[in-house]
C-alpha cells in the first residue's frame, strides 16, 4: 500500500510566510531534538545488552542542529571503545 502526498511545499511556504522564517526554523529544530531524544533512548535500550563488553551507551550524545546541503539536520555520535 503506498500514500501520495501532495501539497506539502505549499503548505510549508504557507506557514513560513504565517509564523517567519526564524521561528519556523525554532520548531524544526525543536522536532529534530524531540526525535533524536526518542532514538537514543531506543538506541540506549538496546545497548544495555552490551555493557558487560566495554561499550558506554553514556558516550551517546547529539548534535546541535544544523543546515548540511540546505537541510536542517542533528547528528547522533557515539564514541565506542574502537573509535
Amino acid at each position: 500500500m503506498s500514500v501520495e502526498i501532495t501539497g506539502l511545499d505549499e503548505l510549508l511556504r504557507t506557514l513560513e510566510n504565517r509564523y517567519g522564517t526564524a521561528n519556523m526554523q525554532r520548531l524544526n529544530d525543536k522536532a529534530l531534538l524531540k526525535g533524536a531524544d526518542i532514538f537514543v533512548r531506543e538506541l540506549k535500550r538496546n545497548f544495555e545488552r552490551f555493557k558487560d563488553e566495554g561499550y558506554s551507551i553514556e558516550e551517546i550524545t547529539i548534535s546541535e542542529p544544523r543546515t548540511v546541503l540546505g537541510v536542517r539536520m542533528v547528528t547522533i555520535h557515539w564514541r565506542g571503545p574502537h573509535s
